[in-house]
Parts: structure tokens; sequence; C-alpha cells
């Protein structure tokens, strides 16, 4: 199967939902639409909690599902974040995560805003599962698509929901498959401790950003971002991350 051939489906829902507040909804889509920009990807939501996507490079499938889950858990915080960096203003924060900068006078409204939210009660995460395939027919309402990585992706979902699996991935390779059973289990475990700011810290550097930009974005030590990548065990989520994008690209 050439490479042009497949494309990435990810189909998925938020976990929970019922218990979540109204703005989780926000988030979702906050999260859907970081990740469409940078990847080509075309995401649509249903009933407020499910959502199904094409990733047109298959290899970047499961990048943009852990961007999803990792924008998803660092919620409400990561909006921030993201609306400041936007603005172009520098961050100031108080609390174990964030530090003000030297000589930088507290923000009262800022301090209020991130102790409260670095509290907020809920986790918000989503089950997701990535098929890779062909694609038959590409409809305008996704859900109406068909083809091997829209059965494969949807068909898993429903069954990880009985199996309490947050994450799976599907190809046409019997070999990478018996290899992704292993690492997503792996995967979906680190995720299930990741805290907020271990999550922020993944988000970033999924993306590419280096420690020396996430301290000046984050306004934190050098030690603290090291400290929240090496606790998420980045170093080795990046290492399967590498080796399936390296086999999907390859069409192997």
């Amino acid at each position: 199967m050439a490479k042009q051939e497949i494309i990435g489906v990810i189909t998925g829902d938020l976990i929970r939902y019922s218990r979540y507040p109204a703005e989780a909804r926000e988030f979702l889509a906050q999260a859907l639409g970081c990740v469409k920009e940078h990847y080509h990807a075309d995401f649509q939501v249903y009933r407020g909690d499910s959502f199904q996507g094409i990733v047109p490079d298959p290899q970047d499938a499961l990048r943009v599902t852990l961007l999803i889950r990792s924008f998803l858990i660092a919620s409400p915080v990561i909006l921030y974040i993201l609306e400041r960096e936007d603005g172009k203003k520098r961050m100031s924060s108080p609390g174990s995560f964030f530090k003000l900068k030297e000589g930088q006078a507290p923000d009262r409204d800022v301090v209020r805003y991130l102790s409260k939210r670095l509290r907020h009660p809920y986790r918000i995460d989503a089950r997701v599962s990535v098929g890779i395939g062909k694609a038959d027919h590409i409809s305008v309402a996704i859900g109406d698509s068909d083809g091997e990585a829209f059965r494969l992706s949807g068909e898993r979902l429903d069954v990880m929901k009985k199996l309490k699996q947050d994450l799976s991935v599907l190809t046409p390779w019997d070999d990478l498959n018996k290899e992704m059973e292993i690492e997503t289990a792996f995967l979906d475990s680190l995720m299930l401790r990741w805290t907020r700011a271990q999550a922020i810290a993944v988000f970033f550097a999924l993306q590419g950003r280096t420690q020396d930009e996430l301290v000046e974005m984050l306004g934190i030590s050098q030690s603290a971002v090291s400290q929240s990548l090496g606790r998420s065990n980045y170093r080795t989520l990046n290492l399967m991350l590498e080796r399936f994008e390296g086999i999907v690209a390859r069409g192997e």
C-alpha cells in the first residue's frame, strides 16, 4: 500500500462527558482548532462530546492525537497561556508551576485566575482511536465518509469503551498493530498520571518547542521545565512517536 493512498482518521469522545461543566465543549473545540491549522486536518464534532477527523499525512495521526489529549488534560490553564502568547505578553503568575520573572510585579487578576484554574476540579480527557488506511469516499460531512481508515477507527472506538481503553491505533500492517497494542497501552498509562503542568509541557514539546522556549513562554526555570518533561516520561513517549511516524511514512 503506497504512502499516498492512505490517510489517518481520528475518532474520539470525551470521557465522562456528563460530569463536565458546559465549558468542556469549548476546550474540545480549541484543542481541535490548534491541530487543524498545523496539520491540515479536518474535524467534525457530534453531540458536543464526540468527534472525528481526517489527517491527510497518516504519519502525523498519532502526534495529533497526543496533542489533542495533552491539550484537554492541560485545560483550562493552557487556553490562558495561548492567549497570552498570541498577545505577546509576558506570563506573570504564582504557584508551584508558574513563577514570576525577576523584578516583575504580580498582576492580581492573573494571580486570582490561575490560582483558581490550577485547582480546577475537572480533569478533562478523551478516548481516541486512530485508524490508518485507505479512504474510499470522503464526504463534506466526515461522518458520512467511508473506507478502511474510517472503519478501523470508528469500530475500534466502540470496542475500547468496553475494554476501558483510552488510546488505540490500528493500521494495515499486522506487525505494527501488535507493537502499537503494547505501546498505546503504555502511553495511556502515562497520560492518566499527567498533572496539568506536565500536560502543558508535553503539549508544547510535541510542537517542537525547545526547553529554552518553554522557559521563556511559561516564565519558569529550566529545572522546572526539565522536571515536568521528565516526570511525564516525554523522552520515552517521543521515541515511540518517532518510530510510529517512521514506519507509517515508509508505508511498511
